[in-house]
């Protein structure tokens, strides 16, 4: 029996995969480059838009490959210490001897020279970690998932700026909602970050996930451009669509499907982005569903908001990935089925 092929879980390189070839090429090259373009990178979009399938399937390339060392650091904890002891254990793997020894303490690790005892800071360690493993010719990836505006991140990307400044091989990956990244890049101390190079995330063109469930539902063209269109091209949607129609085998857009897709989207994914909404902007979501047109001239009528207010917040929910431009003058929800969402929602807040 053939396995699902689509994976509703976030974060999992699924089966059936359309990969964004132009965005994991300019990454990967860049960093195979030995970082002459980049040695950093930020991957941003709405959540579930693919952002975290395509870090971790650049990192699962590099992985494969002798002479890359890829380590994963937890974006809730520490960073500092968790990157000295995925260090050592790589190099202890690699059989390079640096001289150190670890202690394993709680809350923090400490590192010592074999030679004498003396001690090194986790960054000390760090250090001649790296200039070990740049002289066997390996390099390291470090990967971050769905990155928040914290201290310890703050302190984090500027060691690693000091680290690029001594001419380290280590290379910077992460993920990130656009809000947080803005949060995050406007400090005063994190002006690498603001340079950072920026993978933005769009939807997924509808003839290639057409071709996709074709090919993996065993379906006709018609019956595929009618799934496609009705994901609106999101990644997670294509994902959940492909599944339920899959484990049913039934392949066609019913109002059994529309049903079981608005539960899945609400209880996976909706819910989530409409609690990381302003009250704003909820209030502008709700203008919208209930709007009988998709004109911006009739929805900031009937939101009482100022032309500037209104357009601002306009411009920063296309940004953010909630709404899209629908021709000339139209706005609409960026996300499928939200508008149903929303209407379900709204009488709940």
């Amino acid at each position: 029996m053939k396995q699902n092929p689509f994976n509703v879980l976030y974060g999992m390189i699924p089966n059936s995969l359309i990969r964004r070839n132009d965005a994991y090429d300019q990454i990967l090259n860049s960093f195979l480059d030995a970082g002459t373009i980049a040695m950093s990178y930020m991957i941003l979009g709405i959540r579930g838009s693919g952002k975290t399938v395509l870090m971790r399937s650049v990192a699962k390339e590099l992985k494969q490959k002798e002479d890359w060392v890829v380590i994963d650091l937890n974006p809730q904890g520490d960073f500092v210490s968790p990157l000295a002891e995925g260090l050592f254990l790589a190099t202890k793997k690699l059989r390079i001897n640096l001289g150190l020894s670890i202690d394993l303490g709680i809350p923090h690790i400490t590192f010592h020279l074999e030679t004498n005892s003396t001690t090194l800071s986790s960054e000390m360690a760090i250090r001649r970690m790296l200039d070990g493993l740049k002289k066997k010719g390996k390099r390291v990836l470090v990967t971050i998932d769905d990155i928040h505006p914290t201290e310890k991140l703050n302190y984090f990307t500027n060691f690693y700026q000091s680290l690029i400044g001594d001419e380290s091989p280590v290379f910077l990956l992460m993920t990130g909602l656009i809000e947080n990244v803005d949060s995050l890049i406007s400090g005063k101390s994190t002006s690498f970050l603001a340079r950072s190079p920026k993978v933005y995330l769009n939807p997924l063109d509808l003839p290639s996930i057409s071709r996709s469930y074709q090919k993996e539902l065993n379906i006709s063209s018609n019956d595929a451009d009618e799934l496609a269109k009705l994901t609106n091209g999101y990644a997670f949607a294509y994902q959940v669509i492909g599944s339920l129609c899959f484990s049913s085998g039934e392949c066609r857009v019913t109002p059994e499907l529309l049903d079981k897709l608005d539960t899945y989207l609400a209880e996976n994914g909706y819910g989530v982005i409409w609690n990381g909404m302003t009250q704003k902007e909820k209030d502008l979501c709700v203008t919208i569903s209930e709007c009988p047109t998709n004109e911006t001239s009739a929805i900031r009528e009937a939101s009482g908001m100022s032309l500037n207010n209104f357009n601002n917040y306009r411009l920063q929910m296309i940004r953010k990935g909630y709404l899209v431009s629908a021709g000339y003058g139209k706005i609409e929800f960026a996300l499928p089925r939200f508008k149903e969402y929303v209407t379900h929602v709204r009488n709940f807040f």
